[in-house]
């Protein structure tokens, strides 16, 4: 990608950082390290945040346009293993409520 608006200055580091962001992102959230993916959301935020605080000519934004559809993708996968993750931890909460009200009902009847 060739952003001439932002070429040579701190902009030119900032999209390729924030893509790194969102692919460790991912990789965190496939490893089951969501407070990790917390964390790099975070900081991908304000950077994001940092970018589009300036305008973007017509031509830089047509270059960034590839960028910014490979940083959605990756965040509709991870957001995705976090609604599988949500759901085994619903599973394991229903679990532990049975265990619990199965203890209470044990305790209620051998007393």
């Amino acid at each position: 990608m060739s952003l001439r608006l932002i070429e040579g200055g701190q902009r030119a580091h900032d999209w390729p950082r924030i893509e790194r962001l969102s692919r460790d992102m991912l990789a965190a959230a496939r490893a089951g390290e969501w407070a990790r993916v917390g964390e790099l959301e975070a900081e991908r935020g304000e950077l994001i945040g940092q970018f589009f605080a300036q305008s973007l000519d017509a031509a830089d934004a047509q270059a960034l346009a590839d960028g910014i559809r490979r940083v959605l993708e990756s965040d509709r996968l991870t957001l995705s293993l976090g609604g599988d993750e949500r759901e085994a931890l619903k599973e394991r909460m229903t679990g532990l409520a049975r265990g619990s009200k199965a203890a209470h009902a044990y305790q209620a009847n051998s007393g």
